[in-house]
């Protein structure tokens, strides 16, 4: 799903061979940009193949090399929107309550559900389309382990807490904790 940072195999060829050596590449992608590619020798044995690294440098691309990624994109969301997260004015009690879902731009299909809460004090939420580094960054890396964010009860829960839940389909975020099954997972 989306783009990644990571290295990337993507089927645009699928093997060299040198001699009786077998080479695989492997595309690095960021951005929408092809970056790098390097070649993984394939050792075989009897029943088995394995990958190693390449002795030869990576091949870095030009930055004017352009590509489009293979898998299919993903689907925008409709999602339920409200809030102003870049003002700091959470949705009102009348927001909260799911009426009109906004389709989503494709540039950022994903739901987010912005949850702070300072102690003592009721939680400020915030639901709006996010891209998929949002959710990669702000719900996996920054949220996803915190058992407070997945067991949320602003009636129970009274100290200083920020999650940020990221979930995809429609109408994923028309309730305060999005349904598990919706969750990004990169």
């Amino acid at each position: 799903m989306g783009l990644s940072t990571q290295p990337l195999c993507i089927p645009l060829v699928t093997e060299m061979k040198i001699g009786n050596t077998v080479y695989r590449p492997v595309y690095r992608v960021k951005k929408g940009m092809l970056v790098e590619l390097q070649w993984k020798e394939i050792v075989q044995s009897e029943n088995t193949a394995t990958m190693t690294v390449s002795k030869a440098e990576p091949y870095h691309l030009a930055s004017d090399l352009h590509m489009t990624e293979t898998s299919a994109p993903v689907k925008p969301s409709l999602c339920f929107t409200c809030g102003d997260l870049d003002n700091d004015m959470p949705c009102t009690r009348l927001e909260m309550v799911p009426e009109n879902p906004f389709q989503c731009p494709a540039e950022m299909p994903f739901c987010m559900n912005d949850i702070y809460q300072e102690a003592g004090m009721p939680p400020a939420v915030f639901k709006r389309c996010v891209d998929e580094q949002g959710c990669q960054t702000e719900w996996y890396q920054e949220s996803s382990d915190k058992a407070a964010c997945f067991q949320y009860d602003p009636s129970v829960y009274t100290e200083d807490l920020v999650c940020h839940l990221c979930c995809h389909g429609d109408r994923c975020n028309a309730q305060l904790l999005p349904e598990k099954s919706t969750l990004y997972k990169p």
